[in-house]
């Protein structure tokens, strides 16, 4: 009975050092062998103003006070690359609606253009936000659902500025 009280210590005892529980080696030595970093404190806003002649006008505000971030910007088709890269912490960014993507409800006027914003460090994107704005789009010069009728104001015309000459 001794042998297997013997055998079960040196089994536990085993067990322990291997899964880390007594720990051989100093905390501060198992962390810096971590390939991880930690992330620092970082804070962003993104508002879209509207779109407007074909041009979509958004503002951001990032707040990076390590610099961590590498690239800031507008993402077009969602891949991870910046496609128009911001110059400073918070401004106005405009983005021609043709470099995007688009859906048109069908049947409808509503035209619906999404991109994202995001930010970059060490190619990977950290953050993003998704933008998504409406606008209604009406035919130009397409009056085919308008109906007229004109009917003869019956009356001969005078020389006067007034005269009634047809009732639409």
């Amino acid at each position: 009975m001794n042998h297997l009280r013997i055998l079960n210590v040196f089994t536990l005892s085993a067990l322990l050092i291997l899964t880390g529980c007594f720990g051989l080696m100093p905390e501060t030595e198992a962390d810096s062998d971590s390939d991880e970093y930690e992330m620092p404190h970082i804070n962003w806003r993104v508002e879209s103003i509207g779109i407007e002649d074909n041009e979509w006008m958004i503002y951001y505000v990032i707040y990076d006070p390590t610099d961590f971030l590498s690239t800031t910007g507008i993402d077009y088709n969602s891949d991870g690359v910046v496609d128009v890269q911001t110059t400073n912490s918070s401004g106005f960014l405009t983005v021609q609606t043709t470099f995007l993507n688009s859906n048109l409800l069908s049947d409808e006027y509503l035209r619906v253009y999404d991109m994202t914003f995001v930010g970059v460090a060490n190619s990977e994107v950290i953050f993003s936000e998704i933008l998504v704005e409406g606008l209604d789009e009406y035919p130009e010069n397409d009056y085919s659902w308008y109906e007229f009728n004109a009917v003869d104001s019956n009356g001969a015309p005078s020389t006067a500025t007034d005269d009634n000459l047809i009732r639409v």
